[in-house]
């Protein structure tokens, strides 16, 4: 599992990082896969990938995924967004396409 996110081409190179651990139910062994909560989200691909859009941004809401023909909620991807840069001390995305016009100074 690591080596196929290692393949995979991540916008700007940030890939999520993960660990696999196993454990035995009723002697059936299942991997668990972890993903870290760090601040280099949102992650999406540069490429097309079976079905996934390039620079789509795909999550996961307690059961339910985002449709491959889709991206997640505009909502959800600025929460990601903001706690990025947030971490990187920069503006939001929302900022950087639409910058705020100087105040007109009153005669």
């Amino acid at each position: 599992m690591i080596d196929f996110i290692r393949s995979k081409n991540f916008a700007g190179g940030f890939r999520p990082e993960i660990e696999i651990s196993k454990i035995d139910i009723n002697n059936n062994e299942i991997d668990i896969i972890v993903i870290f909560d760090r601040p280099y989200k949102p992650y999406y691909l540069d490429s097309d990938f079976q079905g996934l859009k390039a620079n789509h941004i795909y999550t996961r809401t307690n059961d339910s995924n985002t449709p491959k023909n889709k991206s997640a909620d505009l909502y959800v991807v600025e929460k990601m967004w903001r706690q990025r840069s947030a971490d990187q001390n920069e503006n939001s995305p929302s900022d950087w396409l639409f910058p705020k016009l100087p105040q007109a100074n009153p005669m």
